[in-house]
């Protein structure tokens, strides 16, 4: 939990009444019940939505703006954003909150980005029973971002029709300040 980060949050939402927001304790009023928040400064906290975020999470935010742009780019014909469905891909994998709001406006001059939970988010059936993406969109499941250098292999699961998805492995270099594909995507498997 980031600590600052809920601190900003009381501090737009609840009327301190008794305290100072911010240092240890906050006491608020709200329709006649008085809630009490303690908030305390943990030396252990290093990284939030407030402060700065870690390298590995500002590397992941830009690899994955690379790969959105990239499937943004493929239908230039529609001058509307690409709507985007994003899922963590793998067992237990996760997509940090501050990369995903960082994405969100990082690619909204190219896509409509929406991260999910579950498929039937992004996922419309049509009148023969066969399941596409919402909005002419792309969805897609993005591994995590675990190699360095300038230079990254990634596999991204796209998904194809019904419940298929297709594995592209797709090879990303950093041209600039900008993570872009290198190569055209190899397909690696189908189902």
């Amino acid at each position: 939990i980031c600590l600052a980060g809920l601190t900003a949050r009381l501090q737009s939402r609840l009327r301190p009444i008794g305290g100072t927001v911010g240092k240890v304790l906050v006491s608020v009023r709200r329709r006649g019940a008085t809630v009490v928040a303690i908030v305390a400064t943990m030396s252990m906290v290093s990284t939030c939505a407030t402060g700065s975020t870690s390298g590995s999470e500002v590397r992941a935010g830009a690899v994955y703006e690379g790969i959105i742009r990239w499937f943004a780019q493929r239908d230039d014909a529609d001058p509307d954003p690409l709507a985007v469905f994003i899922e963590p891909r793998g067992e237990g994998a996760s997509i940090e909150l501050e990369v995903q709001t960082g994405l969100i406006s990082s690619t909204a001059d190219v896509a409509e980005v929406r991260f999910i939970d579950s498929l039937d988010e992004a996922l419309i059936t049509d009148s023969s029973g066969s399941r596409s993406v919402v909005d002419d969109g792309v969805l897609i499941r993005l591994a995590p971002v675990v190699e360095r250098g300038s230079r990254i292999r990634l596999q991204v699961d796209v998904h194809e029709v019904d419940d298929n998805f297709e594995v592209l492995q797709l090879d990303l270099e950093l041209v600039g300040e900008r993570w872009v594909v290198a190569e055209p995507p190899v397909e690696l498997t189908s189902g």
